[in-house]
């Protein structure tokens, strides 16, 4: 059982909690903010398939990242894959970097 919802019923599915948002706003937004914010920041292109920062609204990222993470193999998660140089992404990180360990950790926290 995933957990009760906010009102205190049951959840509608068995899936996974999404990752915390308070934990994203924390600790994990800058990370994005400082690392990515060059190339992924600012408006949106039609067409976009990638995610956009908004260095102002962290909760709009948090939304837009959620699209980025694999919960079920979290060192899979394109947020993690693609900037540690996978698909042809310039490397801002590898495991054991603390920014990638603090995302990876915020990824698979139950």
């Amino acid at each position: 059982d995933g957990g009760p919802t906010p009102d205190g019923g049951p959840r509608p599915d068995a899936g996974p909690l999404p990752p915390d948002p308070v934990v994203y706003q924390a600790q994990v937004h800058d990370i994005f903010v400082r690392n990515c914010n060059g190339c992924h920041g600012g408006t949106p292109s039609p067409g976009d398939t990638f995610f956009r920062l908004s260095q102002a609204d962290p909760v709009n990222t948090y939304r837009e990242v959620l699209d980025f993470i694999d919960q079920a193999n979290p060192v899979a998660s394109r947020i993690l894959a693609r900037p540690s140089g996978g698909d042809g992404h310039a490397r801002i990180w590898a495991s054991g970097d603390p920014a990638y360990e603090t995302v990876l950790g915020w990824i698979s926290a139950d």
